[in-house]
């Protein structure tokens, strides 16, 4: 932990002679306010160690040096993905040494969207669930799309470093 953090003893957990004193954290705990940051510190050294940065355009979606692989994570929820099933296993043991983790090879969920994987492999994402509900709460069933500013082609967005992302035309929509 980067701050001095003493905490309360759990009631039932007294020790005689000892019932006023309090715990020195030496590393980050659950529930404490400094847990989710000491999460995220910790995973970017892992995932550096591991060759996979954070990516210009999502500080959460990570890749490696070739953007054959990519890992988006929220929080505690990744999803992981690659041109090669040998290079992602691979990956995912060299990632489990250094965490604990839970593996699903075609998972059907992820954070809020639904994934169906086609028989081409290719991966349809619905947020549908979200949306409609959405919708119909805002009155806005029935509009007009627009483009979100995020290209679709990721390899070509994660490719072009000097171009910044016009995010206008999504934001004057919502």
């Amino acid at each position: 932990m980067d701050a001095v953090v003493y905490v309360k003893k759990v009631k039932g957990f007294e020790v005689p002679g000892k019932e006023g004193w309090v715990w020195r954290l030496n590393k980050s705990l659950y529930g404490t306010k400094q847990a989710p940051w000491m999460w995220k510190l910790k995973l970017v050294q892992v995932l550096r160690d591991l060759g996979m940065t954070s990516t210009r355009a999502d500080d959460s979606l990570y890749s490696n040096a070739e953007k054959t692989m990519f890992l988006h994570m929220h929080v505690n929820d990744g999803f992981l993905t690659g041109k090669s099933e040998e290079e992602v296993l691979c990956f995912y043991k060299r990632l489990h040494t250094q965490l604990k983790l839970k593996y699903q090879t075609s998972p059907t969920q992820h954070l809020g969207y639904h994934l169906m994987w086609l028989p081409d492999g290719s991966v349809l994402l619905s947020q549908r669930d979200l949306i409609v509900p959405l919708l119909k709460d805002t009155d806005m069933e029935i509009g007009c799309s627009v483009k979100s500013p995020y290209n679709l082609n990721l390899l070509k967005e994660l490719e072009i470093v000097d171009e910044p992302i016009n995010i206008t035309p999504f934001q004057q929509a919502i």
